[in-house]
């Protein structure tokens, strides 16, 4: 088959940010190494207080609850990409 890629999503609570890594696993045949890649991150105090990342079942949102915003940060998603937009 081919490369799978997965995605990493780290909340870093102290800079109220959100990151997103991909990772290259290696599928039947594939050539991934199962190294990250950064892809790019989000900051604002919309998550401030992050304590959890949510993605959908489909894929192509992710949810970041912050407590300290009171709030819930919704990204549209692109699941091949893993490119996040905020909204």
């Amino acid at each position: 088959m081919g490369v799978l890629t997965s995605f990493l999503f780290i909340l870093a609570v102290t800079f109220l940010s959100i990151l997103c890594f991909s990772c290259q696993q290696p599928g039947d045949g594939g050539g991934g190494t199962g190294a990250l890649s950064y892809i790019g991150s989000y900051s604002n105090a919309n998550i401030d207080g992050a304590d959890s990342v949510t993605v959908s079942p489909a894929g192509n949102h992710v949810y970041v609850d912050a407590y300290v915003a009171n709030a819930v940060a919704w990204f549209n998603r692109d699941s091949l990409t893993g490119i996040n937009e905020y909204y």
